[in-house]
């Protein structure tokens, strides 16, 4: 699959970020998605709009699980990210179905939201209380790894 033309912004912000390992990773992107489709048995659709930093599509697998292809220019954020969605294991947030860190790519589960949060809460109070279950959801002892940063 090719990802089509990109938005001027997102090669914009990808070139100014990474400078030139960033225009070879845009040049490369469709030789990527097309080794994570074999790798992975996965059919890569559309990109998601107003693409920034990553590039984002969904994708189905083999078994005809909706699934997110998220493609960056490898980096130790990215990296983390991946770590983290590991360690939350789906609680709170989505699965990882398959990473390749060293290459900057992520296969997750594909969240089909119903509803926004500010749809869902009929007020303020409603609204914090189901954001701070998403964060309890989400929370976890220290694992103990020296990649994540501290607040």
């Amino acid at each position: 699959m090719s990802p089509g033309p990109l938005a001027p912004g997102f090669i914009r912000n990808i070139a100014s970020l990474h400078g030139e390992p960033g225009r070879q990773w845009i040049g490369q992107l469709p030789e990527q998605i097309a080794y994570f489709e074999g790798l992975w048995g996965i059919r890569v659709g559309e990109p998601f709009p107003n693409l920034s930093y990553n590039f984002i599509a969904t994708a189905v697998t083999d078994d005809g699980t909706p699934a997110v292809l998220k493609l960056g220019v490898p980096n130790k954020e990215l990296s983390t990210e991946i770590q983290a969605l590991k360690i939350y294991a789906g609680r709170g947030c989505v699965h990882v179905l398959a990473a390749e860190a060293a290459r900057g790519a992520l296969l997750l589960e594909r969240a089909l939201p119903r509803e926004t949060l500010k749809t869902a809460a009929a007020d303020d109070d409603q609204a914090t209380r189901i954001a701070a279950n998403v964060m309890r959801a989400l929370w976890r002892d220290d694992p103990g790894l020296d990649i994540f940063p501290t607040v």
